[in-house]
């Protein structure tokens, strides 16, 4: 059995020249992958990976349905790579994503196996929000069936998620809010 932890601790300051990209955001903003605070800088998650979209369709991996809020740390380590269902992880070969924060308990973001390049949320992941997203996306953009297998392990993993109850961060989500009052305008 190899499982290797990957940990980032918290920052205390976060400068930077570009502008800020999650400004919708505020500091009461939930993480997708595990429902709390952020203790590092945040940054848009594709839930669908953008790879996946044509190359003349680049602009609908953009879709509001489609983005949700994570750490630097976990969206660069889920990379592209398909989710699969944490209940059903296997313990033999993966890294732990941990969030390490001197003034509370560590926080555990998700499993990646890199040999068969699976994502597992972690078990207090907003499933409801990442499975309602893509069925939304699967049936706003048909082509997307075409490569399901490289999005989940299994499909019958959305409806299994789909069945969670509406969360707070999914009903306050503020990229959705956003382009639903931008389209009653």
């Amino acid at each position: 059995m190899c499982v290797r932890h990957f940990v980032i601790r918290a920052s205390s300051s976060s400068s930077s020249s570009k502008p800020n990209q999650t400004s919708l955001w505020n500091e009461n903003s939930l993480h997708l992958y595990n429902k709390q605070s952020f203790l590092s800088k945040p940054t848009i998650e594709h839930i669908i990976p953008r790879r996946l979209f044509y190359s003349a369709q680049k602009r609908d991996a953009n879709n509001p349905w489609n983005m949700g809020l994570c750490d630097a740390l976990t969206n660069s380590k889920r990379s592209d790579f398909k989710y699969g269902d944490v209940y059903r992880l296997r313990h033999d070969s993966y890294e732990v994503i941990t969030i390490y924060d001197p003034h509370r308990p560590s926080v555990i973001n998700g499993y990646i196996d890199y040999p068969k390049r699976i994502f597992y949320p972690s078990y207090n992941a907003d499933f409801g929000f990442i499975g309602r997203s893509i069925i939304h996306m699967l049936s706003t953009y048909p082509y997307l069936y075409s490569c399901l297998d490289e999005i989940v392990v299994h499909p019958d993993i959305l409806s299994k998620w789909s069945q969670y109850p509406i969360s707070d961060y999914e009903r306050h989500h503020p990229l959705r809010t956003y382009a639903s009052n931008h389209d009653k305008h």
